[in-house]
């Protein structure tokens, strides 16, 4: 199946030098209700808990710390649709951004990534449910302790619905990078303390430092945690031979997008930009508004780039 995800002009760019997805905190998404148990479905597993306080010490713990357990996944999020404009004045910088297609096998959706997440880790792949109850609607039992949290992963206002997400839930020990974008001094001195190294040296105001794939030490948990106000990215590789066609938004700047290209054309033999034969780009798009209607056309960049051409050199420039 093909699902797109919407980027910035920043992060486009940064994307195609480097294929990686972030790792969104639930408390970092856009909407606020996202990933937050309600205080009904609260006060049920309370009284699971006191009911069954001799299932196990583990099932204790756990059921004692669901909100916690589900905070420390992240969710990324991908669309079925590459044309939707509120999308792309949302998402994609007011159209100066860009959208990558991702070919996703639904029997194995996971192998898009380089880094897969363990049986244990409570990782989800599915379509996200627009219009349900906010509450869990059945008992909570437990038995359905994994359908609570999934409901609570994958429930979204029926609002939303034009986005047509499709979302991973997955541990964020997956991350393999993090990045700051606001380097600040106290910043600086707290992740140094955390065990997070950004003195690189360079007088850069955004950072961007490897970090173990599968371990999770206690540092890591509390930069994951306080992500939200120190503005802490993690993100994740995908496998470059799962990156299908790119669509630059009809506002882009195509010199840095171009720069890319170029730099890049024969770094990865899974994704190449430009057919080293011909010159040519390969599978990617420009957009355009449509001169009738409220809708966008697509058309290779090599025709793009043609069109242009031709019109400055009957311009005389």
């Amino acid at each position: 199946m093909k699902l797109y995800k919407y980027m910035s002009e920043a992060a486009g760019l940064a994307f195609l030098k480097d294929p990686a997805l972030r790792l969104t905190p639930g408390h970092c998404l856009n909407d606020p209700f996202e990933c937050k148990v309600t205080e009904k479905s609260k006060s049920a597993l309370r009284q699971l808990l006191a009911e069954h306080s001799s299932i196990n010490a583990a099932q204790d713990v756990f059921m004692a710390n669901f909100e916690n357990f589900l905070n420390s996944h992240g969710i990324i999020s991908l669309s079925d649709n590459h044309e939707e404009l509120l999308m792309w004045s949302h998402y994609a910088d007011e159209y100066r951004g860009v959208v990558i297609e991702f070919e996703v096998d639904p029997n194995r959706p996971f192998d898009l990534f380089y880094n897969q997440p363990s049986e244990s880790s409570d990782s989800h792949f599915s379509d996200v449910s627009y219009g349900k109850p906010r509450v869990f609607p059945k008992q909570i039992e437990p038995d359905n302790l994994d359908e609570v949290r999934a409901h609570y992963y994958l429930s979204k206002y029926q609002k939303w619905k034009y986005e047509g997400e499709y979302r991973y839930v997955l541990p964020f020990t997956m991350g393999q990078f993090v990045v700051v974008n606001e380097r600040t001094g106290a910043l600086t001195s707290t992740l140094n303390s955390l065990g997070i190294s950004v003195t690189d040296g360079t007088e850069s105001s955004s950072v961007r430092e490897e970090i173990p794939l599968t371990t999770a030490p206690i540092d890591h948990f509390y930069a994951w945690f306080t992500s939200n106000t120190t503005k802490i990215m993690f993100f994740t590789r995908v496998k470059e031979d799962r990156i299908g066609r790119i669509f630059l938004g009809a506002n882009c700047d195509i010199q840095k997008f171009l720069g890319i290209f170029d730099e890049h054309e024969f770094d990865s033999p899974y994704r190449p930009f430009v057919n080293p034969l011909t010159g040519e780009y390969l599978d990617i798009y420009k957009a355009a508004l449509d001169q009738d209607e409220f809708k966008l056309e697509f058309t290779s960049l090599n025709h793009e780039l043609a069109v242009t051409n031709d019109a400055q050199q009957a311009d005389g420039v």
